[in-house]
C-alpha cells in the first residue's frame, strides 16, 4: 500500500502526452501573470516559488567567477575559448526542461510530465531503477534522441533547443568509450582539439593546451601511450584502463569549453576507486568552470552521493524528486514512507531507489507496509512532488522567454564547426598513422594477390603464343576456352582479394558511428577520407601484382591489362565499403559483399551461357559486376577478329555488342552507382538510435 494522501489516478494525476513528432514541441504552459522579480538557482521541492532568493545561498547555488578551466591555468583560455562564465543575476538556468512527456505510442509512456532544471556550477545525477527512463531522459536533453514521440517545453541558456545549438554548446560522454587502439593518448586528444576548437587557435598551441588538459586529468605520464583495446583481427593492444579511457572520454568532452556535460552512468563498469576519481574530476569540473554537468549513474555510494548538487530521482518515467541529496530521504520521509527497518546502515541512494522500484515483488517483512508496489503508487507519489513544483517551473519560463529577449543575460558559448578542409586533413592523418601502426591487413592483401598473380601466369604460360588460325576449331575452342578460364579466374581472385581488409573497414565504420553521433565531423568528410585511402591501399596492392602477371603471361597490352585489373581492383573495393555501410555489422557485411560477388560470377556468361538461362534472369547480366571486366580482358588478350569467328560457337563465351570501351564505361557507372549509395547509406543507415 502507498503511505501518501487519496490522490487522482496515474491516468488523472498527469495529463496524456499530445503525440507527434520528436521536432513539434508543445505549447508552453501559460505563465502566471508577473515573473519573479530575479530569482536565481533552484529551491527545495517544498519551498514555494516565491522564496527562491532566499534559499538560494542555503544551497549554494551562486557560483565564483574562476580563473581557469579545471584547474588549468589562464594561459589555456584561448584554446578554451574564454574563462568560466559568471552568474548573472537575471540569467536563468542552464538548462530547463518543463511539463515533458516522451513515448513510443499511446501505451508506451518513457517520460511523463517531468519538469527540471540544471543551473550553472551544479553537478546533477539522475537516479531511478532499471527502465526508469533516465538515458532517455539524457538522450532527449542532449538532442540525440532518434526515436519517439516528444512534447513539452526545452530551454537552454534560455534559447529554445535545436539540434545544432545543443549540439555545438555541449559534450555528451556516453557510456560506451570508442577511441582507436593504435592511437596514442595526445593524439586522441588533439585530434578532437583540432575539429572543436576556434580556427584562429594554431596546431602548436592546441599540442601545448591538450598536454595541460592531460595533466589536468591525470594522464600526463600516459600521453605516449595507446589508448589500447581489441583490433579488428582479435588482437588485444595493451593501453588505458577503463577508469583512465573514461577520463580521457571527459576530457575529449571538455576541450571545446562546453556549458553543458551530459554523461551517461559514466561510472559503469569500474572499480571503487576509478568511480571515485570518475565522479570527482565531473563535480571539480562543474564547479570550477561554472559549466552544468548532468550524468546517470546507478546507486552511487555515499561518498558520491555528497558530491552531487541536487539529484533527479525516475521511477517508469515519473519524477519522483528533484532537490538537494540530503532532502531526498526527508522528503519521502515525509510522505509516509521509511522507518528504522528500511533505512539501516543503508546509503540514501539505495533505500530510494529500493522504495521506488516496483518490477519485482517487495515482501513486507523487507521492505515494510508503506513501500511503492506497482504504477499507482509511483503515479501518486510523483503527483504529490510535481505538484509542488508546477508554479515554479512556470515562473522559470517566463525567466528564459525574457532572457531570450534581453542579450545581456545570454552566456551560451557556441563552438565553431571544424573547415571541411581541417576535417580531410584530420582523418587523412589518423587513417595514415593508424594502417602504418598496423600494416597486417595490407601486407596479407598483397601477398595473397602475388602469389596468385604468379601462379595464374605460370599456368598460361605454356599457351599464351598459340596460333589459333591454324588449329581447327575443336582445338582452337579447347585451348582458347582454357585460357580464359585463366583470365577469368584471376579476376575473380582480384574481386576476392579485394575483401581482405573487411574486418578492418567495419570497425574504422564502428568508431565513425559513434564519433558522428558526437558531431565531430561530416560524413561528407568521413566518406570522402574514407574511399580515398581505401582505394589508395587497393591500387598500391593490385598495381604491381597485375603488372607482374600481365608481364610473365605475356599478355597483350601490358599498361591497359594492368589498368583494367586495378579497375577490377577498386571496383569491389567500393563494393566492400558498401557492404560495411549498408549493414550493422561485419558478420552481415560478408553476406551482402559475398552476395554481390556470387551474382557477378553466375551472370559473368562464363560459367553459364546466358542463353541457357530463364529468360526472366537474363536481364542479371546487364548489372553484372564481372562480366564488364572480363569481356574487356579477353577482347584485348584475343582480340575482336578472333571473337567475331568464335561468337556462332555455342560453347563459346557468351559476347554483348560493343567494345572495350563500353566495358569500361559499364564499370565505371557501377563504381559511381556503388559510390554515391554507400553515401547515402552512411548518412541515414545504422547510426546509433537513442
Amino acid at each position: 500500500m502507498s503511505a501518501v494522501e487519496s490522490t487522482p489516478t496515474a491516468a488523472e494525476a498527469l495529463p496524456d502526452p499530445e503525440y507527434g513528432t520528436f521536432s513539434a514541441a508543445a505549447a508552453e504552459p501559460t505563465p502566471p501573470g508577473a515573473a519573479p522579480e530575479s530569482p536565481q538557482g533552484l529551491t527545495d521541492p517544498t519551498s514555494p516559488a516565491a522564496s527562491v532568493r532566499a534559499m538560494k545561498k542555503k544551497h549554494g547555488y551562486e557560483r565564483q567567477k574562476r580563473a581557469s578551466f579545471a584547474g588549468l591555468t589562464t594561459k589555456s583560455s584561448k584554446l578554451l575559448r574564454t574563462a568560466p562564465v559568471e552568474h548573472k543575476e537575471n540569467a536563468p538556468p542552464l538548462l530547463v526542461w518543463h511539463r515533458l512527456n516522451l513515448s513510443y505510442g499511446p501505451s508506451a509512456p518513457v517520460i511523463v510530465n517531468c519538469s527540471g532544471a540544471v543551473d550553472r556550477g551544479n553537478f546533477v545525477a539522475v537516479l531511478g531503477p532499471s527502465g526508469s527512463g533516465k538515458t532517455s531522459l539524457i538522450d532527449l536533453l542532449s538532442s540525440r534522441k532518434t526515436t519517439g514521440y516528444f512534447t513539452g517545453v526545452l530551454r537552454l541558456d534560455g534559447l529554445p533547443f535545436t539540434q545544432s545549438r545543443v549540439r555545438h554548446s555541449s559534450a555528451y560522454i556516453p557510456t560506451i568509450q570508442a577511441f582507436p587502439a593504435l592511437l596514442t593518448v595526445l593524439e586522441t586528444l588533439t585530434f578532437v582539439a583540432r575539429l572543436r576548437c576556434p580556427r584562429s587557435v594554431s596546431d602548436a598551441e592546441v599540442a601545448e593546451n591538450s598536454t595541460d588538459l592531460l595533466d589536468e586529468f591525470g594522464l600526463a605520464s600516459k600521453a605516449s601511450e595507446y589508448v589500447g583495446g581489441t583490433l579488428a583481427s582479435g588482437q588485444v593492444v595493451k593501453g588505458l584502463s577503463d577508469g583512465q579511457k573514461r577520463r580521457l572520454a571527459i576530457a575529449r568532452g571538455v576541450i571545446s569549453r562546453p556549458s553543458v556535460v551530459f554523461a551517461d552512468e559514466p561510472t559503469r563498469g569500474l572499480d571503487a576507486g576509478a568511480t571515485l576519481s570518475v565522479m570527482k574530476l565531473l563535480g571539480d569540473l562543474a564547479r570550477t568552470a561554472n559549466i552544468g554537468v548532468l550524468c546517470t549513474i546507478h546507486q552511487p555510494h555515499q561518498t558520491i552521493w555528497k558530491m552531487f548538487d541536487r539529484v533527479y530521482f525516475l521511477s517508469a518515467g515519473y519524477v519522483m524528486y528533484d532537490g538537494p541529496a540530503a532532502d531526498a530521504v526527508p522528503w519521502f520521509g515525509g510522505l509516509g514512507y521509511f522507518g528504522e527497518q528500511q533505512l539501516g546502515s543503508a546509503s540514501p541512494s539505495e533505500v530510494c531507489i529500493d522504495l521506488m522500484s516496483i518490477d519485482f515483488f517487495k515482501p513486507a517483512h523487507l521492505y515494510g507496509e508503506n513501500t511503492m508496489r506497482d504504477i499507482t503508487d509511483v503515479a501518486a507519489a510523483s503527483w504529490q512532488f510535481t505538484k509542488t513544483k508546477l508554479e515554479f517551473y512556470d515562473d522559470v519560463l517566463m525567466r528564459c522567454n525574457m532572457a531570450a529577449k534581453d542579450e545581456e543575460t545570454l552566456q551560451l558559448i557556441i563552438f565553431d564547426a571544424a573547415s571541411f578542409s581541417t576535417e580531410i586533413r584530420e582523418l587523412f592523418v589518423r587513417a595514415f598513422k593508424l594502417r602504418r601502426r598496423d600494416p597486417t591487413g595490407q601486407l596479407l592483401r598483397f601477398a595473397l594477390m602475388l602469389a596468385v598473380s604468379l601462379g595464374a601466369a605460370w599456368a598460361l604460360g605454356p599457351t599464351r603464343d598459340v596460333d589459333y588460325g591454324e588449329m581447327n576449331l575443336t582445338t582452337a575452342h579447347r585451348t582458347m576456352h582454357n585460357n580464359q578460364g585463366i583470365l577469368f579466374f584471376y579476376i575473380c581472385a582480384a574481386a576476392l582479394s579485394m575483401f581482405v581488409p573487411l574486418r578492418s573497414v567495419a570497425y574504422d565504420h564502428a568508431h565513425f558511428v559513434h564519433e558522428s553521433d558526437e558531431g565531430l565531423y561530416s560524413v561528407a568528410a568521413y566518406y570522402l577520407t574514407n574511399t580515398i585511402v581505401e582505394m589508395g591501399s587497393s591500387a598500391i596492392t593490385a598495381a604491381p601484382c597485375a603488372f607482374a602477371y600481365a608481364t610473365l603471361a605475356g599478355l597483350r597490352d601490358v599498361p591497359l591489362t594492368t589498368a583494367l585489373l586495378c579497375g577490377v581492383a577498386l571496383l569491389y573495393t567500393q563494393i566492400l565499403i558498401f557492404s560495411v555501410a549498408i549493414t550493422p555489422s561485419a558478420d552481415h557485411a560478408y553476406i551482402v559483399a559475398t552476395g554481390i560477388f556470387i551474382l557477378g560470377f553466375v551472370s559473368s556468361g562464363y560459367p553459364v551461357a546466358v542463353e541457357s538461362m530463364n529468360q526472366y534472369y537474363k536481364w542479371v547480366r546487364h548489372y553484372s559486376t564481372l562480366k564488364p571486366p572480363f569481356d574487356a580482358f579477353v577482347r584485348i588478350q584475343f582480340g575482336s577478329s578472333a571473337i567475331q569467328d568464335r561468337t556462332k560457337d555455342p560453347g563459346w563465351h557468351n559476347y554483348h555488342q560493343g567494345n572495350v570501351g563500353t566495358d569500361i564505361s559499364i564499370m565505371l557507372v557501377t563504381w559511381l552507382f556503388f559510390s554515391v549509395t554507400s553515401f547515402f547509406c552512411m548518412r541515414f543507415l545504422y547510426k546509433h538510435e537513442h
